[in-house]
């Protein structure tokens, strides 16, 4: 790196200053992972290498390194407008190494000298290609930009790999920093999954550059590139003289596009109809399409004119729709006029691109491309003919909508007004005017376009070139007829978008009994004088065309099994009811109508996107089918009253239990009671009795003790006569356990949004600690919660975000010979028989002698599925939230 753009505070932190305007950077432009140019991991690492070789007084190129331990924290987004400042520091003594930007830490690690026994490396598998069983440059970066990441430059360094993703070959462009990072590429297409995945860790990374440039020196000047091979089962990849270990790569949702979606539906559409009445949303709409084809033009202006006499209030207007149906168009730029002397309407609120104006105000040459009015016919002044029609450009269109069908059409012809549209819509009338186009018949040449034989298209392609190189100026009437599947539509719209296109009409004949095409037949000729671009007659020569209306919207339907899925995860307004179609049954399960599902933390942090699809499984998922909810009550198939537990999908009207996870509800109880039991006592049960070994007098801190889970495991601590120390997060919930459980002192109740509680265990055990602790807090206050226990005691840690975050631990504490288990029930549903049946003879034993209890419960209806995610994400609830009602009636 150049010395102008680091600024050196002593030789262990260096502040570096990246631009990528600045020749140096330029290549960093090419790293762009889901629309965003990133800063490359690898860029990270190569200048902590630069920077120790530099304190240790060589060259990088002539000092092996080894890195361990680097953790990626989070993405440094380049853009061309700023630079990025990126503090770059290396302790003394232990060699960790920490990347900052602003002041935030975005890179971790440590960096240190191979010992001479450390130079053994993996031994490389031959590497051979076969013809048929690889990927080229061109497949790979195709498949890539699939995923989400769009490289560019020397990023897209992977020559090809094997289809197995076992090894391959890159190209090296003497550019360390974009080699490492072909390699991690290499690693994401081996992965079984499509999911855009970025680098967060990697246990250990070893270069040794005098080795990897020996191999390059022993390559074609030509053809620099080295293979690669990547030992799946190992988690290693090596290539020249690098080799990676334990690469952990996370998921990341793609990036959501913030256009909204239009959907629509193309369909025939008649053009002078008086019999069927039509929306006037989609009349307005279908009127201002065609003239936009008429005209082929990007920068649209419109006119809504009112006269004194409207009788017309702000909700009549049409300004607003008009808007509505030109932002739906891409690459439209438009503004909205409405000319109006209304006083009342003169401050009326209107989208951004329309205005409004007086008659008086417009200039000469509006040029518009089309002038709405209000019973222009019925009104029959001649004076505000002219003045419309002076508004208009050229080839424009007048609409106008009148509220009697009985109109004088005496100006349209002292005018040379045609009718292009005319439609009823309810009790009044809609028409769009157009004046005459002169055009005769010997200014036709007609081409037939037939899906069979193409030598049309060579016709078609003379007549063009001709008429652009000559000043003969002969409208183009393609004409398909008795082929009802003509492609003729959409080659007629590409075609008019070309130098000479604007002279090109076609006649599409979608009627068996129509005349053969002819300019001396009336039908065609009259229609042809409208001097429309797309003109399609249909059955009993109605002429109209194809137009793209809004889809009407989804109806509610009846289906048999349906289950509550995210459409996009992260994101709470994307919950909804989903047709379940896979549905089937197997021998280890049976089929239970669900009436009451809960929700459970893994639901919300999946919901809320702080938990992903791929660290929350190891294996390949079936991501169609919802992963939220664990447990349900409902009827069985021989009408008995069923809770259980399950893998996932469990918020849904009909499912499959596990024999083994499933049991049968005690009279005593309300389906709504054992709603509350199925996954807090079976995680409870788990984590106590078959992991920490509970018993009696044994001291427990519960933390969250109002949560289902903490009123679980206090019901059960108690019942087996130990002393409980428990943590809330408010005066409320403080009051709750007060309340529900007397048997607590209150100065056993402690704090759990900070790390108070650990003072607390410690005064009222004397400094001895408790016997166990089930944890669900996170960072600082899983520390402090460690810290609790006494000599060989359990640490039951059942919150997911330290274990995902892989957080640190102090290992002396190890020194108390305690016990550390990570408590995931989700693995119970992969679990032996054995393993399954003694936590159901566990659950079946509370039931029986009394200790499982209903917790406090908030339910919801069906159809309140955001609001629940969002209550319970809140942090509000006390004890499990639940939906009622579930089986009955359920809708997509």
């Amino acid at each position: 790196m150049s010395h102008s753009e680091k600024k050196i505070i002593n030789e262990r932190e260096i502040i570096f200053n990246i631009d990528t305007n600045d020749e140096e950077f330029l290549y960093l432009t090419g790293h762009v992972i889901n629309g965003k140019n990133l800063f490359p991991a690898m860029g990270y690492i190569f200048y902590i290498w630069e920077m120790f070789a530099s304190i240790n007084k060589k060259e990088y190129t002539e000092m092996p390194i080894i890195f361990e331990d680097i953790n990626f924290i989070r993405a440094t987004v380049l853009t061309q407008q700023n630079k990025i400042e990126l503090t770059f520091s290396i302790q003394k003594g232990s060699n960790r190494f920490e990347i900052i930007e602003g002041h935030t830490t975005i890179v971790t690690g440590r960096i240190r000298i191979p010992t001479s026994d450390e130079n053994k490396r993996i031994s490389a598998n031959s590497t051979k290609y076969a013809d048929d069983g690889e990927m080229n440059n061109k497949d790979i970066y195709k498949e890539l930009r699939l995923r989400g990441y769009q490289y560019s430059g020397i990023f897209r360094g992977l020559n090809r790999i094997s289809v197995t993703k076992s090894n391959g070959s890159i190209a090296w462009t003497s550019n360390w920093v974009a080699f490492m990072d072909s390699m991690l590429q290499m690693i994401i297409l081996g992965q079984n999954t499509r999911n855009l995945l970025v680098p967060t860790r990697i246990c250990k990374l070893t270069i040794d550059p005098k080795y990897h440039l020996q191999l390059i020196q022993n390559t074609s000047i030509n053809n620099r590139q080295l293979p690669v091979n990547y030992y799946k089962h190992l988690n290693a990849i090596t290539s020249g003289g690098i080799e990676i270990h334990g690469v952990v790569a996370t998921f990341i949702p793609n990036r959501l596009k913030t256009v909204n979606t239009v959907l629509e539906e193309h369909t025939f559409v008649a053009h002078r109809d008086l019999e069927s009445s039509i929306s006037l949303q989609n009349a307005i709409r279908m009127s201002i399409h065609l003239a936009l084809e008429c005209c082929n033009m990007l920068n649209v202006k419109i006119i809504e004119f009112l006269d004194t006499d409207d009788k017309v209030t702000s909700e009549d207007l049409n300004s607003p729709l008009i808007n509505k149906i030109l932002s739906d168009l891409p690459q439209i730029r438009h503004h909205t006029k409405l000319v109006t002397n209304h006083k009342s309407l003169q401050n009326i609120s209107l989208p951004g691109n329309t205005s409004v104006t007086e008659m008086t105000k417009l200039s000469k040459n509006e040029n518009c491309l089309m002038v709405l009015s209000f019973n222009l016919l019925k009104k029959n002044k001649e004076e505000l003919y002219k003045q419309l029609l002076s508004l208009l450009m050229p080839q424009g269109f007048l609409l106008t909508l009148e509220e009697s069908t009985d109109c004088e059409y005496s100006y349209l012809k002292k005018y040379k007004l045609n009718i292009i549209i005319e439609r009823q819509i309810n009790n009044k009338r809609l028409l769009l005017l157009r004046k005459t186009q002169n055009v005769e018949k010997n200014q036709y040449q007609v081409v037939h376009v037939n899906n069979y034989d193409f030598t049309w298209v060579d016709k078609l392609k003379s007549i063009m070139n001709m008429q652009n190189k000559s000043d003969i100026d002969k409208n183009i009437i393609l004409v398909a007829e008795n082929n009802f599947e003509s492609g003729l539509l959409g080659l007629v719209n590409c075609l008019r978008k070309e130098p000479g296109g604007e002279t090109i009409r076609s006649v599409f004949i979608q009627d068996n009994k129509a005349p053969a095409f002819s300019l001396h037949e009336p039908l065609y000729m009259k229609q042809l004088l409208l001097n429309l671009p797309i003109n399609v007659i249909r059955s009993g020569n109605v002429w109209g065309s194809y137009r793209h209306f809004p889809l009407p919207a989804l109806e509610l339907k009846l289906v048999q099994n349906a289950y509550v899925k995210q459409k996009v995860q992260g994101d709470m307004s994307t919950l909804c009811w989903t047709e379940n179609k896979k549905l089937v049954e197997n021998e280890f399960a049976d089929l239970v109508n669900v009436i009451y599902a809960s929700l459970n933390f893994k639901d919300i942090m999946l919901a809320t996107g702080r938990l992903t699809i791929s660290t929350l499984y190891n294996t390949p998922h079936d991501f169609e089918n919802s992963l939220l909810g664990m447990e349900f009550v409902g009827f069985n198939t021989h009408n008995e009253r069923i809770m259980g537990v399950c893998s996932d999908g469990g918020i849904a009207n009909v499912i499959l239990a596990d024999k083994y996870l499933k049991w049968v509800i005690p009279d005593k109880w309300t389906m709504e009671d054992a709603a509350t039991i199925p996954i807090v006592y079976s995680t409870c049960y788990y984590a106590l009795y078959i992991k920490g070994k509970i018993k009696k007098g044994d001291k427990v801190l519960i933390h969250s003790g109002t949560g289902g889970i903490g009123q679980a495991a206090i019901y059960l601590a108690l019942s087996e006569g130990c002393e409980v120390f428990t943590t809330v997060g408010n005066i409320e919930k403080r009051q709750f356990i007060k309340k529900t459980f007397p048997s607590i002192p209150e100065d056993n109740i402690g704090n759990s949004r900070d790390t108070s509680f650990q003072q607390m265990i410690m005064q009222r055990t004397n400094g001895r600690g408790v016997d166990i602790v089930l944890n669900s807090l996170a960072e600082e206050k899983l520390q402090a919660s460690i810290q609790c226990l006494t000599n060989g005691g359990y640490f039951l840690e059942i919150g997911k975000f330290d274990m995902l975050s892989n957080t640190a631990l102090d290992m002396s504490i190890f020194k108390k010979d305690i016990n550390f288990y990570g408590i995931l029930l989700d693995k119970i549903f992969f679990a032996t028989t054995e393993q399954k049946l003694k936590l159901f003879e566990k659950i079946t034993e509370g039931i029986e002698n009394g200790v499982i209890k209903p917790l406090n419960r908030k339910v919801f209806e069906r159809n309140e599925v955001e609001a629940a995610f969002r209550y319970m994400a809140s942090g509000k609830h006390i004890g499990k939230v639940q939906f009622f009602n579930i089986y009955i009636h359920i809708y997509k």
